[in-house]
């Protein structure tokens, strides 16, 4: 993956996995705002909300443990 840079009001970094083009965004917003940075990057990129998937970290689970909801 690329280093991380400035864009969409977040932090972007874009590579490949499993040859699938992959852009991850750290939005640098406040929690409740994220979606704006999500938004701009969808919009920048042309791709639906489908083609999308959020991970974020959950007070509930333990350190390391994920939860997939679908």
């Amino acid at each position: 993956f690329s280093p991380w840079s400035k864009k969409f009001q977040g932090l972007i970094a874009e590579g490949t996995l499993a040859g699938e083009k992959i852009l991850l965004i750290k939005p640098q917003t406040f929690m409740n705002l994220s979606g704006q940075a999500v938004g701009e990057a969808l919009r920048f990129y042309k791709l639906e909300p489908a083609a999308l998937t959020v991970f974020y970290d959950e007070i509930d689970l333990a350190a390391g443990k994920v939860r997939v909801k679908v």
